[in-house]
């Protein structure tokens, strides 16, 4: 009995953890809209937003946990500069 309850804890465990996964909604859209606003006075509002959508995918997949974020690393700058690369191709 006590093994049953040891595995299903530790089942109950995984499954909390793995919903866990990934930006919530609101991270997301609090993220575009924060950076969207920052840049839409430099590079116009439709390429900020293609660039922070872009930007917060890519951010979210090397860093699931939002609050982990480190823009300062080299995955994060990293991140950046395919963004801007991608804006870049869409200028040509």
């Amino acid at each position: 009995m006590k093994k049953l309850v040891v595995s299903l804890l530790v089942v109950a465990a995984f499954i909390v953890s793995s919903c866990d996964k990934g930006w919530k909604d609101e991270e997301k859209n609090a993220f575009i809209d924060s950076c969207v606003n920052s840049a839409k006075g430099t590079i116009g509002e439709e390429a900020a937003e293609k660039y922070c959508s872009c930007t917060q995918e890519k951010l979210e997949k090397e860093f699931p946990n939002v609050k982990d974020i480190d823009i300062e690393s080299e995955a994060g700058k990293k991140i950046i500069e395919e963004c801007l690369q991608i804006l870049k191709g869409d200028e040509e």
